[in-house]
Order: structure tokens, then C-alpha cells, then sequence
């Protein structure tokens, strides 16, 4: 099981008293097996980790959020940080900036990683490059803002709803084979 925690109080700015640690506890949840929070020079490796999951080989990738507005996506191995993808500077600019909620791995180690404010999942290969962006909307897909794989390997996406709306929120299934 993995956690993230930090003190109380205001996210930002970071101080030298903020904590920031990504904890992977055993499997009774009560004996902590790793506490990651710098790296072998004493760096802060995050500022404040969102949704993270663990890839097929049981490294940790997360969404950072460097500040209010700034958000990344960071894979830790071995405490430190191994690749950092920032959006896709096709799509995500100074005025629609990278907005990543959540993340899953593919069966064949990939990562999909939703830009809700795109309306875009980003598909990336376990070394942290883009391999795919694809574009939600003409599918009628807005929003997306959490995923999870079932068990047969269906992609489900759960989108939110414009602020204001009287839309629902909608579930969507998606079948994907080759990632």
C-alpha cells in the first residue's frame, strides 16, 4: 500500500519545515517499508503528490502538483526520480496547462494519464514518453477525471462536469487493446 502525506496547514509555498513523503507500508498496513520524501543529496524530490499508483515492476509514478496551477507526472525508483513528463506542448500551453487527476499502468506497462481540462488521456511508455495523446471530446468524452482498468482489462473513465452545469457526471467503458 502506498500514501502520500504532508504537514498541515497551506500546500504552498514549501518551507525547509514542509513534509512532503510518499509512504509504501506492508501488507498489514501497520509496518512502513520505505518512507520517500528526498534523494541522496538531500533534494526534495516533490512538492505535493496527488493520485499515484505503482508500475508493473512496483515503482512508484505520481501526479505532482509543483505549485497551485503546475502539475507533473513523476515516476520514483529507487529514491529519485527517474523521468518527469510535463504535458505535450501540442496541446497544453501557458493558457490550458497540463491538468492531470489520475493515472492507471496498462497490463503491458504503459501509463494513461488524464488531462481533464483537454479533454485528453496521454498514453506513455513505462520510460515516461509519450506515445499517444487522444483527444476525448470528438467521443464525447469531457472532463476525464479517474480511471481504472476491471478485470477483463476494459478502461472505465469517470468524467466531472462543467462548474455550474446541470449535467451529470458520466461513466464511460472503453475497450483498448495494443497498450
Amino acid at each position: 500500500m502506498i500514501v502520500s502525506t504532508r504537514e498541515k496547514g497551506d500546500a504552498w509555498p514549501l518551507t525547509e519545515h514542509s513534509r512532503r513523503q510518499i509512504v509504501v507500508l506492508g501488507q498489514t498496513g501497520k509496518k512502513k517499508v520505505n518512507v520517500i520524501e528526498y534523494d541522496i543529496q538531500n533534494k526534495r524530490l516533490f512538492s505535493l503528490i496527488g493520485r499515484m499508483t505503482m508500475d508493473k515492476t512496483g515503482n512508484i509514478v505520481a501526479i505532482d502538483c509543483t505549485s497551485k496551477d503546475i502539475k507533473r507526472i513523476v515516476k520514483v525508483v529507487n529514491n529519485s526520480i527517474e523521468w518527469i513528463y510535463e504535458g505535450n506542448q501540442d496541446i497544453n500551453t501557458n493558457k490550458i496547462p497540463f491538468n492531470p487527476y489520475d493515472l492507471t499502468v496498462t497490463k503491458l506497462g504503459n501509463i494513461i494519464v488524464t488531462d481533464k481540462d483537454t479533454h485528453s488521456l496521454h498514453i506513455l511508455s513505462e520510460e515516461g514518453v509519450l506515445i499517444k495523446c487522444c483527444m476525448m471530446e470528438d467521443n464525447n468524452i469531457l472532463l476525464p477525471h479517474c480511471l481504472d482498468f476491471d478485470s477483463n482489462w476494459n478502461l472505465w473513465i469517470g468524467c466531472s462536469t462543467y462548474e455550474n452545469s446541470e449535467d451529470n457526471a458520466k461513466i464511460h467503458k472503453l475497450e483498448i487493446s495494443g497498450c
